[in-house]
């Protein structure tokens, strides 16, 4: 199943909810709430990676967005919302199911979704609070997904630059 994934509200911004949103015959949810990005955001100044928090926290929402489906999804395609960013999110995405052990891991591209996707109709609806999401995501979910301890500090699990993904399975 091909699936189109659209966001409704940024994860820069931290003053708001962001709604992450899937849709292609079934439609799925997940709300990150403006308290938990500014934590979020507030943890990767701590470590140093203040301008990476965006792009991946957007990647690690992607991937709970679709973990629970991922058996019958064989083609993710994402709304560009971070332009430049693409192939590095992509390689976070390709680690996250490389380390998860995902048998037949999902094509991941981008391109302009559009304002007639089903998916962005749905991010809409749950961000303006007229329908709910299927699960709101908390602090303890993504940073067991996005960070580890090395030598008694938290890093990165999935260490990013401007110039590409520097993970021990990256090969792009």
């Amino acid at each position: 199943m091909k699936i189109e994934i659209d966001q409704s509200g940024r994860i820069e911004e931290t003053n708001r909810d962001t709604i992450l949103t899937f849709s292609n015959g079934i439609s799925y949810s997940v709300k990150i709430t403006a308290r938990t990005k500014r934590r979020l955001q507030e943890i990767y100044r701590q470590i140093g990676k203040p301008t990476v928090f965006m792009v991946n926290t957007f990647a690690i929402g992607v991937y709970l967005l679709v973990k629970n489906h991922l058996k019958s999804i064989t083609t993710i395609v994402i709304d560009i919302e971070y332009a430049g960013w693409e192939s590095v999110i992509i390689g976070i995405l390709k680690n996250i199911f490389k380390d998860k052990k995902v048998k037949n891991p999902p094509e991941v591209f981008f391109t302009l979704i559009g304002k007639k996707s089903r998916a962005h109709k749905i991010a809409i609806k749950v961000f303006r609070k007229w329908d709910n999401p299927q699960k709101v995501l908390n602090l303890a979910e993504i940073i067991s997904e996005s960070l580890r301890m090395k030598n008694g500090r938290p890093v990165l699990t999935y260490p990013v630059s401007r110039t590409g993904i520097q993970h021990r399975y990256a090969q792009i």
